[in-house]
């Protein structure tokens, strides 16, 4: 008799070899004692006999369909486990998948709020640079005012000297 070791499969190959060597066992080919009526295939009786098997024979099946009965069982508690540890990690990944959803819509709502700020504070640091152009252009201006005005004092005091000098000179002669 052939067991073979891959899971369930196994059992499905050998539960109907016991069956056939059960069967073997149990049915004795015989002749029935003649029958009373009419001639033909069937007139001595079935020609198949159910009979029993020796004690220790039949012991030893028993014993290895309890045992695969035994193994069957702990197979399908093996797989009830897995198919509740399965179901576990599909709920906690539901949960996984909910939450990474929802980190990523605020991540994008706070993305989106900061952009919006961004482009606010870039306005205005365009605002502010302009105005400080314009204001760096208004004190160029100035200080060419300042300059021009520093020059024509600084000329108006020579000319101051230059008259004071004449003027001692004058009074000398």
């Amino acid at each position: 008799m052939l067991i073979i070791n891959h899971k369930l499969n196994k059992y499905f190959f050998v539960i109907p070899c016991l069956l056939i060597v059960l069967t073997n066992g149990c049915f004795l080919m015989g002749a029935k004692t003649p029958a009373d009526h009419g001639s033909g295939y069937l007139t001595e009786g079935s020609t198949i006999s159910l009979g029993i098997i020796d004690g220790d024979e039949e012991l030893k099946v028993l014993n290895m369909v309890k045992i695969l009965e035994s193994r069957l069982q702990t197979e399908r508690d093996n797989v009830k486990a897995l198919e509740e540890k399965l179901s576990d990690l599909q709920t906690a990944k539901s949960v996984v998948e909910k939450n990474d959803a929802d980190i990523r819509k605020e991540l994008e709502e706070k993305n989106r709020a900061l952009s919006g700020e961004i482009k606010t504070l870039e306005s205005k640091l365009r605002d502010t640079e302009a105005r400080a152009d314009t204001s760096e252009q208004a004190l160029n201006s100035l200080k060419k005012e300042l300059l021009k005005a520093q020059i024509s004092e600084t000329k108006a005091q020579q000319e101051l000297y230059k008259i004071k000098i004449e003027g001692l000179e004058q009074s000398e002669e």
